[in-house]
């Protein structure tokens, strides 16, 4: 009864489940790939054509896909699965922008065609008010000229929505159902049901009123408030206990929520995403694993005289040890990643600055970066801080993360020179960023939170009034 009432958007596709007659696929768009064309399709080619494992010779695989479709188009597969990496021949090459497109989806509307009849197709998509709108106008050419084929789309309100979903939502097939907020009273029948609880006060409820009519979120905040020793549960009554503080709903509530997803991971993905929380808002895996602890000193020390004692073939196998270590501190990282963005903590990012790009993760929220930053020592965090400006790959640090990091490696009650804190910043703030994204933004926001700690806790230093005007007055 109670997994039948929580059902939001997102749970209702993943409960979906797909017979031996169906083929199920599932996507979800993504805010900050809105930009790269026909981004919510790419993992559904990679499984549609089985290729969650790149070959190395794709001979095969070219010979299979060629039945699709011309084979001269076929380098158009690469914006469907980048990972593919074929060559582009000269008909491509001369492609426009706009003819680019449209044989690309010529080419994806081929493949499903022929799948479809293979088995009937259902395809789950997530979080569509961030989709482009070439994949927006495949979808609705699909859904107007197939049979066989039917789309689930899950989104929030669309307050302005693009001309192809208009078109798509005025299909004579098209259903709309519309899921709305729970009301207090059906979100603490959840609760209760879930805790077995006939009732739950007023005072409680205050408490959980910050889900937002989300039952599960409400789950969650009784969960933390129960473990915590705010809530009790006392004759089947759910209420504040009598010895509790007065609590700050607003942030207490939710950190602790969010503390718990931190709390159910495995120590090394803490460890790992504690690090990079110390990077930024966006990181590349390099400059984690740069940073990632190593052999101490005095062993390494010690370890490298010993070698120059060895003979030439000793020695090299020695060095293939070393570079041995590497590579599986390198893959232990990257396995660590992969269970952070299965979590949804951490989300891999595919298109920066409208390019390509591979080994770079953002967080999901803000709140997590913080609250793992605020696990570490002082200590701790400023050796990272250090590690990231001495180690690092400066290529892969924006430069207003690098300035962050100069600012956050100093002691504790020291501080920079205040002439360079403010010509740091200004160097940034009167150059300027040319089409600033999202990440730009968070990672400015991270420096001018850092700058105005330093104004409130050093109120003397010289050039403190002008610092000040200038986080003031620094938008992007």
């Amino acid at each position: 009864q109670y997994q039948r009432r929580v059902r939001g958007k997102t749970t209702i596709l993943h409960q979906i489940k797909s017979s031996d007659q169906i083929d199920f696929y599932y996507s979800c768009a993504n805010p900050y790939e809105s930009i790269a064309t026909f981004h919510i399709w790419k993992p559904i080619f990679k499984k549609m054509l089985g290729l969650d494992v790149i070959p190395e010779d794709k001979t095969d695989l070219m010979n299979k896909i060629i039945s699709f479709y011309n084979p001269r188009y076929l380098p158009l597969l690469n914006t469907l699965i980048p990972e593919l990496n074929l060559e582009e021949n000269k008909i491509t090459q001369a492609f426009s922008d706009q003819q680019r497109i449209e044989q690309t989806a010529a080419l994806a509307k081929s493949i499903i065609s022929i799948k479809k009849e293979e088995k009937p197709l259902i395809f789950a998509l997530d979080n569509l008010n961030f989709i482009d709108p070439p994949s927006l106008e495949l979808i609705y050419d699909i859904s107007k000229e197939m049979d066989k084929v039917l789309f689930i789309i899950a989104m929030r309100p669309w307050t302005d929505p693009l001309p192809e979903f208009k078109l798509l939502r005025s299909l004579p097939n098209a259903n709309r159902y519309t899921l709305v907020p729970f009301a207090e009273r059906q979100w603490a029948e959840v609760v209760e049901s879930k805790f077995g609880v006939v009732e739950i006060t007023e005072e409680a409820k205050r408490a959980l009123r910050p889900c937002g009519g989300n039952p599960r979120f409400a789950i969650e905040i009784a969960t933390g408030l129960l473990e915590s020793g705010y809530l009790v549960i006392e004759d089947g009554i759910c209420k504040v206990s009598p010895t509790a503080q007065k609590l700050d709903i607003t942030t207490t509530v939710i950190h602790r929520t969010f503390s718990s997803r931190i709390d159910r991971l495995d120590w090394p993905s803490q460890f790992v995403l504690k690090l990079a929380s110390v990077v930024g808002p966006k990181f590349h895996v390099d400059v984690v694993r740069d940073i990632y602890p190593q052999e101490k000193k005095k062993e390494k020390e010690g370890k490298e005289k010993e070698k120059g004692e060895m003979k030439g073939g000793e020695a090299d196998k020695e060095t293939n040890k070393e570079i041995e270590k590497i590579l599986q501190r390198e893959t232990k990282i990257k396995k660590y990643m992969k269970n952070l963005v299965n979590n949804r903590i951490l989300e891999q990012i595919v298109v920066l600055k409208g390019e390509r790009v591979d080994g770079w993760y953002t967080f999901v929220d803000d709140i997590t970066r913080m609250l793992a930053y605020n696990r570490l020592l002082f200590q701790t965090r400023q050796e990272l801080h250090k590690n990231i400006l001495k180690r690092s790959d400066h290529s892969k640090i924006s430069k207003s993360m690098m300035v962050y990091h100069h600012l956050k490696s100093e002691p504790a009650g020291q501080l920079p020179s205040a002439r360079d804190i403010y010509s740091l910043i200004h160097e940034i703030s009167s150059s300027g960023l040319k089409d600033p994204d999202d990440y730009d933004r968070r990672e400015i926001m991270v420096l001018k939170q850092t700058g105005r700690e330093l104004v409130d806790k050093f109120p003397s230093f010289e050039g403190r009034e002008e610092l000040s005007k200038l986080i003031a007055d620094w938008s992007v």
